[in-house]
């Protein structure tokens, strides 16, 4: 099918260029009820990204039409030439400012080879259910997904790249019983090459926290204390400033950076620093090449609160005028000055579950509904549930600190914690 692809589209004369992408993924699955394996399956997954870009022209002006469709190994070749022209007509209708198709064709010594390894099945469910041992609470479903992926991406213009990669997805339902209530939690896990000592810690901290929810009383309003948010919603808060720095946010006018922009003025807590990283060790989206093909490099984007670099996508990198980057999936925050457990000499309170905490990349808002906190009074700590924050990123970027402990989740590494001095948490 791959070669049957590549000659139709040499000769389809109607084209300008085209990209496949050929998607070959094997699974293994695992299904538990608590700690019982309900289903256990393999999946082998073959599919084919077909990009076809045609030039328009309209009312005297030149256009780069854009659309993609999807082949299965499957189709016969007759259905196979109906979905290509299809997708060749829905080209015909998109008028998009023109970009040069990349035409640099890597050579085979700048390949990257992530190393592909079986994953230790028995290990990891030997790690998944290590700490589930109290007959108050554990989990109460789980599932597992192991990925072995590999990829060619070839063009009209040259680029012809292979690569493989691996990585897994966990989904936690944990529960916990008391006097006062049943609680649940529910988290879903990305990894790179998932190990037992990575899927043991998670699972053990989540089952800290759901027993911990279960006592959790009603939250209070809470201003002037410091707020310290941490776990994944730090990633998603830094993820603002990656998205803002991004070629397509600027272009479509979302974003108002640009290089020498100064993101944090007079600031009285840590500096900014940002760098976008191909590879992260646990990270489930590392790449050495993007959909274009495109050779990634680590690109610090953000050093001392100003923008450095702007990156992305081929296509707006070259609207802007600006070298190419390529679309970097993984990035590292520098750490900061505080030491947590310096806090511990006065009120605080730590946001550690939200129902679903979410920056908007345009505005600049974040926040959203607690599900677990856990509020310091000077001499321990007591959980809380059921309270929110609302803020902006404006608000808070000249005062924020970050703390000096170093923590990794999925594509995000950098510091463990974001302690704000001026949030109110309202119940």
């Amino acid at each position: 099918m791959f070669s049957f692809l590549i000659n139709y589209l040499t000769n389809f004369e109607k084209i300008q260029d085209w990209k496949i992408i050929e998607r070959k993924k094997d699974s293994i699955e695992l299904y538990f009820i608590k700690k019982e394996l309900d289903m256990h399956r393999s999946v082998e997954v073959l599919y084919y990204d077909v990009t076809l870009y045609v030039e328009n022209k309209k009312e005297g002006k030149t256009y780069l039409g854009e659309s993609n469709t999807v082949v299965s190994p499957t189709m016969k070749e007759s259905e196979v030439i109906k979905v290509l022209n299809d997708c060749y007509q829905a080209a015909c209708y998109v008028y998009n400012k023109p970009f040069t198709i990349l035409k640099k064709k890597i050579s085979k010594d700048t390949e990257v080879n992530q190393e592909i390894s079986p994953f230790a099945l028995d290990e990891l469910i030997k790690g998944m259910f290590e700490h589930d041992l109290k007959t108050e609470g554990g989990l109460g479903a789980c599932e597992i997904f192991l990925y072995t992926r590999k990829f060619h991406i070839i063009t009209s213009k040259g680029i012809d790249v292979i690569y493989k990669k691996q990585d897994a997805m966990v989904e936690l339902v944990s529960y916990w019983i008391n006097n006062k209530k049943e609680v649940e939690l529910f988290d879903n896990l990305y990894f790179g090459y998932l190990k037992k000592e990575e899927l043991s810690q998670k699972v053990k901290v989540l089952l800290e926290e759901t027993e911990k929810r279960s006592k959790a009383e009603p939250m209070k309003d809470f201003e002037g204390i410091p707020v310290i948010l941490e776990g994944d919603n730090v990633s998603e808060f830094f993820n603002y400033f990656v998205m803002k720095s991004n070629a397509q946010t600027i272009y479509e006018g979302i974003s108002n950076y640009y290089i020498d922009f100064k993101i944090q003025n007079n600031p009285k807590g840590d500096l900014l620093e940002i760098t976008l990283k191909p590879y992260l060790e646990s990270s489930s989206r590392s790449t050495p090449y993007d959909n274009d093909g495109v050779l990634l490099k680590t690109t610090p984007i953000i050093e001392d609160g100003v923008v450095k670099n702007i990156h992305g996508e081929h296509r707006f990198t070259s609207y802007l005028d600006l070298p190419t980057t390529g679309m970097i999936p993984n990035f590292s925050v520098g750490l900061g000055t505080t030491d947590l457990n310096e806090l511990k000499t006065k009120p605080h309170i730590v946001l550690k579950k939200f129902s679903d905490f979410q920056t908007n990349s345009m505005t600049g808002d974040f926040g959203g509904e607690i599900r677990f906190a856990q509020y310091f009074d000077g001499k321990s700590y007591n959980p809380l549930t059921c309270g929110t924050i609302s803020s902006n990123v404006n608000k808070v970027v000249n005062s924020m600190k970050f703390s000096n402990e170093k923590f990794q989740s999925d594509i995000y590494e950098g510091p463990k914690a974001i302690i704000f001095d001026n949030l109110k948490v309202s119940k």
